[in-house]
This record gives C-alpha cells, sequence and structure tokens, in this order.
C-alpha cells in the first residue's frame, strides 16, 4: 500500500459515511462470491460445467453414493454411465461416473411434496420408469415431450430392469419414480443389484413417506416429551414374512409411536396384536389413507375403535395407521422454550456467551 493509500484508508476510518460504505461494498462483495460459489457447486446435473466442486464417491454394499463436499444436491452427476469404469473411493480423485439411473421418492401423492431435486430429474429424464398405481399422474406429468413415459404397474423384476437398461445403453439417463420414500418398502435392492451387475452407476433422492404425511396432515407430534421419544416404522405381517424378533406386539411393548404401513386390510390383527403388546384401548390410533390425494381421509380413533372406524370408512388399502401412546391428554412441553432451559442461543451471555457447548434442539 502506497502512503497516499494509507493516508486515504484512514481518513476514510474517521469518516462514517465513508466507513459504511465500504462494509456496504465488502457485503455486496461477499455476496457475489458466495453466489458464484454457489453457482459452480450448483450446475444442472445434465453433464453441464461441474465447477471445481469435486465429488467423492463410496461404495455400499448395494449402491454406490456420491458424496458432497458442502455442495449439496447439485453436485451429484446425472447422465448415462454405461458399463466400464469404477466408482470413486474415498479420498481418490478420478473423475467420478455419472449417474445412469436414478431412483427418485414422488411423495406421498401431493406432487407439491416431491423434492425439487427429484422433480428437476424427471423433467429431465430420457425415460420415467413409475409405479402407476401409487404415484399420480402430475407428477410424471413433468416429463420432457420426448422422454418415454412407462407405467411399471404390470411389470416384473426382470421386465422393469431390461426397459431401464435399453436406456442406457443408449446413452440416457433413467428417472425410476417410486411412492413415498425409495428406501421404506420400495423394493429397490434388487433392481439396483441388477443394475450394478452390469456396472450400471444408480442414486436415489430421498421422498415424503406416508407416515410423515399422514402426521402432517393431522398436526400430530410423533414425539413428546418424557413419554415418547422414538418412532418404529413396521407392519403388520402379511404376505410377506416378519421377523420373529420384530411382531407387531413385541414392537408396541415399546410403548413409543409407531408407523404400521401395509396392514389395513386387516385392522382387527393390528388391533389384536397392539393389544397383545399392551397398550390401552383408550390409546390414540390416526388411519391416514391415500394421503396427499384429492380424497385423502384422516380419520381419528383409539385401539377400542379402531376396527369400527376402518369399516364405516372403507380403509382397505394405502392407508397407514399412526399409534401414538404419547398422546395420553397430559400437558408436556418440550424444554426447548422453557425460559429456564439455556441453550446456545438463549443464555445469560447471548449467542456468544458460555453456553454455546449446549445444543439447541431437545425436548
Amino acid at each position: 500500500m502506497t502512503q497516499q493509500d494509507a493516508g486515504r484508508a484512514q481518513q476514510d476510518a474517521g469518516n462514517p459515511a465513508m466507513t459504511v460504505q465500504a462494509q456496504t461494498a465488502q457485503t455486496q462483495t461477499a455476496r457475489t462470491l458466495k453466489a458464484q460459489a454457489r453457482t459452480a457447486r450448483t450446475r444442472t446435473d445434465d453433464g453441464a460445467d461441474r465447477g471445481a466442486s469435486p465429488a467423492a464417491a463410496v461404495d455400499s454394499p448395494v449402491c454406490r453414493a456420491e458424496v458432497a463436499h458442502g455442495g449439496g444436491a447439485g453436485q451429484d452427476t446425472d447422465g448415462a454411465a454405461l458399463p466400464g469404469g469404477k466408482a470413486d473411493r474415498v479420498g481418490e480423485t478420478q473423475e467420478p461416473e455419472r449417474v445412469a439411473v436414478w431412483f427418485v421418492g414422488a411423495g406421498p401423492g401431493d406432487p407439491e411434496l416431491i423434492t425439487v431435486k427429484g422433480q428437476r430429474l424427471i423433467a429431465g429424464a430420457d425415460l420415467v420408469l413409475y409405479a402407476g398405481s401409487l404415484v399420480p399422474p402430475a407428477i410424471v406429468a413433468q416429463a420432457r415431450a420426448d422422454a418415454v413415459v412407462v407405467d411399471s404397474a404390470p411389470m416384473n423384476l426382470q421386465e422393469t430392469h431390461s426397459v431401464m437398461m435399453e436406456t442406457v445403453r443408449r446413452g440416457g439417463m433413467v428417472a425410476r419414480v417410486h411412492t413415498g420414500d425409495p428406501s421404506l418398502y420400495g423394493a429397490i435392492r434388487e433392481q439396483i443389484r441388477l443394475l450394478e451387475a452390469e456396472g450400471v452407476r444408480c442414486a436415489v433422492v430421498p421422498g415424503v413417506s406416508a407416515g410423515f404425511a399422514a402426521a402432517a396432515a393431522a398436526a400430530a407430534s410423533l414425539t413428546v416429551p418424557e413419554r415418547s421419544q422414538s418412532l418404529i416404522i413396521t407392519r403388520l405381517e402379511g404376505r410377506t414374512p416378519v421377523p420373529d424378533t420384530e411382531k407387531l406386539r413385541d414392537m408396541a411393548r415399546h410403548r413409543c409411536a409407531m408407523a404400521i404401513y401395509l396392514s389395513a386390510a386387516n385392522a382387527q390383527g393390528v388391533a389384536d396384536e397392539l393389544r397383545a403388546g399392551g397398550l390401552e384401548e383408550a390409546t390414540p390410533v390416526i388411519a391416514a389413507y391415500r394421503v396427499g390425494w384429492p380424497d385423502q381421509r384422516i380419520v381419528r380413533a383409539t385401539l377400542g375403535t379402531l376396527c369400527e372406524a376402518v369399516r364405516g370408512h372403507g380403509l382397505t388399502r394405502q392407508t397407514v395407521f399412526l399409534v401414538l401412546p404419547g398422546e395420553d391428554g397430559s400437558e408436556r412441553f418440550s424444554k426447548l422454550y422453557d425460559p429456564e432451559f439455556l441453550h446456545g442461543f438463549r443464555g445469560e451471555n447471548g449467542p456468544e456467551g458460555d453456553f454455546g457447548a449446549i445444543g439447541g434442539g431437545d425436548e
């Protein structure tokens, strides 16, 4: 810095107006740089410029997933990747393969509950393969005009695999659309294994599961301070066996919230198992039918009235049961907003005080 510059800086420092202007300019510059960095990291995943922000990949037993370093979803690489190279492992610097098949969670039914990333992938896919019996048409209506859209409802595993491979071999990208979240009762393991056996890279985009959508639609809390701090996601045994250690009655003995899927056809069996697990007749149960669809129904019952409620509303499928033992009518409040509960953002010394080590999300 020259003497002239130093003198000007000293003069500016003594001028409040100039100091404010300088701070404003610095803030604007910082914002611009941050925006540029975000743009570099979040280029669309259609093969456009990826910026300088690398993504590493890790191997899992069923699917290799990219680990984005600070950039979020935009760092994943869409597009085709046909057999050939090996996915990066953590610490390796070679260019990661592009994802050829995306398993996209469509959410429970409301087209506005799909993630932004899921929506974008459907809009950019060459093939949209979806379960027509569960995924609403409005979700796949976002596909390109020239995209191939196929309903997988009448297809078996090998048939869906063959359709996806046809697109992959042509260098295209597939959006395999599942209802709710693909990781819950979505049968993605076997699909991914077939794809990986042919060297095809795949990835999963999460979705809003019906259990959480049901809780939102009913404005119900799945956790209650001092009463229920856990959630069990399970199902009644049907054509698909349930392990002996996961029988519904054994799950009920924990007396925590439960989201019971795929069991509406046997509400009596559900009620019997919950009773066998020690739950009282007055235990609140919410039956949520086709959450997010235009004909959605939220039915409030108790364990004692569940079967009657299910029969009265004709609920035989596409219904999730929320069992809420913690909702016993007592008033129990979170510690988070208790004025005596101090944490890093509310303490005697403010955000920078002595309480920075104390977490701020505790019930």
